[in-house]
């Protein structure tokens, strides 16, 4: 059975090579054709200065981060349905390494997950030769609905690629259909980092509806059977519901909604026996160029396992200091206020800024525990057309206040991005 099947990383990236190759060679297309593609294609760079600033109590020394993430690749253009891309990803610490980086040994100081590391980003072979699909293999980055469940953790200096086949499909009216095997999964640690690499056997299938103007629906099933960490394999099927409606007395003032339920169990080699619930509520108010939500997500525990993501976007949930990216044994409850302001002025002071304040309260499901809250602010100005790109600026603060659950932290972050 397909399930009891792996794709060892280097199979993947040697299958890819090979595709590649073959396709050079071709006889079926003119050299000239495969030089245009080759030739015609685009370069890609991604550079990324950022400052990172924690303490946290239980440390006598304040972690102080400089780093540096430069990738660099190139993406053909299509010949005979065929396309191809490789990026390489190198992080460097720059200046004195007052941080554990959490793939060498521990330091005294708080963590800071942006390891010294230099690898394959992405390199994948892409075929669309047929109507409405997109077929591909190699290591690639996937990001599916909010990335709750997989995703690419972007914001981590070293992000989260898979080395994966997938298909992308749209051959039925107004709906997608995604289906991925992932055989490994490129951590954001590093290379060096004992758990940077997790091998699996996991199948997604993601089917969404975008037929009505008022809402997304997605349908999902997660198989994820991860060899390292079993206790981590789970089985989660689900749907997902997210839009926006526009009243009609005034089309700038718009009502904003999404709502998820899923169940979770065990699966694989998974020792524990549970089925436990995931729950996101999510409504909210938008007036032109603010919004604003009032957020509510479960992950359900019954004191020995817990609703668990392993392989999504861990950042980008229950808090920026990342206090909860093991979901605890009695589960979590994050209640959650978020207002956001996107400035989309083509001319003017405001234009091409972005600024986000949050604050969480966080419990757990269990046993109704106060675990601690969390407030975050963060304002971000990008430069569009600058070298031939878009330079971006970012500030953002996070404060932790514990409770019951893990310490007092204030993070601090200050990002310089350009990307062409």
């Amino acid at each position: 059975m397909m399930s009891d099947y792996r794709f060892p990383a280097p199979t993947l990236l040697a299958m890819a090579i090979t595709g590649f190759l073959s396709m050079a060679f071709s006889t079926t297309g003119s050299a000239q054709s495969l030089g245009d593609a080759v030739l015609g294609g685009r370069p890609l760079a991604d550079l990324r200065f950022r400052f990172e600033h924690i303490d946290q109590a239980g440390f006598a020394r304040d972690a102080e981060a400089l780093t540096l993430r430069a990738r660099l690749g190139y993406e053909t253009l299509a010949y005979e349905g065929f396309s191809a891309l490789a990026e390489i990803e190198a992080v460097t610490a720059l200046g004195p390494r007052r941080f554990d980086d959490g793939a060498s040994r521990p330091t005294g100081f708080p963590v800071v997950p942006d390891a010294d590391t230099v690898e394959l980003n992405q390199g994948f072979l892409t075929y669309q030769g047929l109507e409405d699909a997109t077929f591909r293999i190699g290591r690639q980055r996937i990001a599916l609905d909010n990335q709750r469940f997989i995703g690419n953790v972007g914001f981590r200096q070293n992000e989260q690629t898979f080395d994966a086949v997938t298909i992308h499909s749209t051959a039925l009216d107004d709906a997608t259909i995604d289906y991925g095997f992932i055989s490994n999964v490129k951590r954001v640690f590093g290379e060096d980092a004992a758990q940077g690499d997790l091998q699996t056997r996991t199948h997604y299938l993601n089917v969404g509806y975008g037929g009505l103007d008022w809402a997304q629906f997605n349908a999902y099933a997660y198989l994820i059977d991860i060899d390292e960490i079993p206790t981590l394999s789970s089985q989660t099927t689900g749907g997902r519901m997210a839009g926006a409606y526009a009243f009609r007395f005034n089309r700038d003032l718009r009502l904003l909604y999404a709502a998820e339920f899923a169940w979770q169990r065990d699966y694989a080699d998974n020792p524990a026996d549970y089925g436990l619930p995931y729950v996101l509520i999510e409504p909210g108010l938008a007036y032109g160029d603010l919004s604003a939500r009032l957020g509510y997500e479960v992950l359900a525990g019954n004191g020995t396992s817990s609703v668990q993501t392993p392989l999504g976007t861990l950042h980008a949930f229950q808090g920026a200091t990342d206090k909860f990216v093991v979901t605890p044994p009695d589960g979590i409850r994050d209640l959650y206020l978020d207002f956001v302001y996107r400035g989309e002025e083509t001319d003017g002071p405001f234009s091409d800024i972005e600024a986000q304040a949050t604050v969480h309260s966080f419990r757990s499901e269990e046993s109704d525990t106060r675990f601690g809250r969390e407030w975050y602010a963060r304002i971000t100005k990008s430069f569009r057309q600058t070298l031939g790109g878009t330079v971006s600026l970012s500030a953002e603060y996070a404060f932790y206040d514990a409770e019951s659950f893990s310490t007092d932290t204030h993070q601090l972050w200050l990002t310089a991005n350009f990307r062409l």
